[in-house]
């Protein structure tokens, strides 16, 4: 799909159909985003220090766009535990 800018006024916006707002809302749902400054450490540490700090119910599935980490969580439960317990800190920072 190529979604055409409009350039009125000395703005330019770009309009996202509603369906795509939907189908991104529902793949993000009970998820957190997470970002590295700096490096990046290896996916087997990510998960071995997430498994010793988070205790969740079930395992999820961490995704990797771009520079952002998507924790996709299996209950919301799990999620606001995680929330209500950070900030979190892998490496130099309060770890």
């Amino acid at each position: 799909m190529v979604l055409e800018p409009d350039f009125a006024k000395d703005l330019v916006s770009i309009t996202i159909p509603k369906s795509i707002i939907d189908l991104e809302e529902s793949n993000l749902k009970n998820a957190l985003v997470g970002r590295f400054v700096g490096v990046r450490p290896p996916i087997e540490l990510i998960q071995s220090w997430i498994h010793d700090r988070w205790s969740t119910k079930i395992l999820f599935s961490i995704i990797i766009p771009n520079e952002f980490l998507i924790f996709k969580f299996q209950f919301e439960e799990d999620l606001q535990k995680v929330m209500e317990l950070g900030p979190w800190f892998l490496g130099k920072k309060k770890d």
